[in-house]
């Protein structure tokens, strides 16, 4: 197993994946990019899936349900985690499958959106795995991410056949019986088709001006007694000294400079459904995250599926716009500032060296 995923060998991996997406796009295979985007998210998964059980502050917790059957988790996931006990024993074993599940269900959800778009993926793919969310995410939360691969993969079957399909249904359910929390982007998803752009921006609004307010404050010392509002609203409070207001600060603004710029290519360059569907799920995930910025852990862990969009935001910008080569290098140039920022961060790297307590 591996002990300790220090930061040289995360800014080395990154940079290797990169160098590759950058040749894959040279050299403009699509076969021939498929082929090496799924290899590379093979590695990656398997590099993480065998990782030493004191990586991540939730590692154990994983193993240890595995071993002694502490079912403390959502119905389905217990479900696979029976159904992985009838094949091994081995807890590392364990890891890696899920890990590979996590990332076959990416994979295939790329590949839908990219031919979309007919666009090649691998830069897109790199620009996804070495963001925070799927980082952290396949490291720690792990159960919600694997949840959103596969409500992410129900999403790009729902947008690719324009309806919902047995298919795609059954991705968004299975999700949701993995975690909990993908209730509330179905729920956001199904608004979204009710409710034009302008609308949704519209909550937006509102919803930063809840925060700027301190509402979030207010429910919680007004009605902070109430059985639901402790359960649902209040069960994370105590993250919030681990969750610095700055960290949410920075959420907001790197997610509103991300939808500026989503809003201006859907208004001047732009007319794409699916596009302004994900543009507009976007932004209702954004507008919860905002709202619940009170509460730091639900605010954060909200945000999460907002970094598998991005990416396919951006893949469709890419093929509406002439100044490619620009584009690229300042979506590289981004992906590298956020992750070497991410790498200079404590709270980071800890997860990934084992000094977790």
């Amino acid at each position: 197993m591996i002990s300790e995923y220090s930061p040289t060998f995360l800014l080395n991996l990154s940079l290797i994946y990169l160098l590759i997406a950058v040749f894959c796009a040279i050299i403009k295979n699509n076969s021939f990019s498929i082929f090496v985007s799924l290899l590379l998210i093979i590695i990656y998964v398997t590099l993480f899936g065998l990782r030493d059980y004191s990586i991540g502050s939730d590692t154990r917790d994983y193993v240890e349900n595995f071993l002694y059957n502490n079912n403390n988790f959502e119905p389905l996931f217990v479900v696979i985690t029976s159904l992985i006990q009838l094949i091994t024993s081995n807890p590392t074993a364990y890891l890696l499958i899920l890990s590979l599940i996590y990332g076959v269900n990416i994979f295939f959800a790329y590949i839908i959106f990219g031919k979309n778009v007919k666009s090649h993926i691998t830069i897109f793919i790199w620009f996804l795995l070495f963001s925070l969310a799927p980082l952290l995410g396949i490291i720690n939360y792990f159960r919600q991410p694997i949840s959103i691969s596969f409500f992410f993969l129900g999403l790009a079957v729902y947008l690719n056949k324009k309806k919902i399909n047995f298919l795609s249904g059954f991705l968004f359910i299975f999700s949701t019986l993995i975690h909990y929390s993908n209730i509330i982007f179905l729920l956001l998803l199904v608004f979204s088709r009710f409710i034009n752009l302008k609308a949704i921006f519209f909550i937006f609004i509102i919803a930063l001006l809840l925060f700027l307010d301190d509402f979030g404050l207010f429910i919680i010392n007004k009605y902070g007694d109430y059985h639901i509002v402790q359960k649902t609203l209040a069960k994370h409070i105590h993250f919030n000294a681990k969750r610095s207001i700055s960290t949410i600060h920075m959420y907001i603004f790197l997610y509103f400079s991300h939808l500026l710029i989503f809003l201006y290519f859907y208004k001047y360059r732009i007319n794409n459904k699916i596009y302004t569907d994900l543009l507009k799920l976007y932004v209702l995930i954004l507008s919860v995250s905002v709202f619940l910025s009170f509460n730091r852990e639900m605010a954060i862990r909200i945000y999460v599926p907002l970094q598998y969009i991005l990416p396919i935001l951006y893949m469709h910008i890419y093929t509406h716009i002439k100044q490619k080569l620009t584009f690229s290098l300042l979506f590289i140039s981004y992906g590298l500032f956020y992750f070497c920022y991410i790498l200079n961060r404590p709270w980071f790297t800890d997860q990934f060296s084992g000094n977790i307590n």
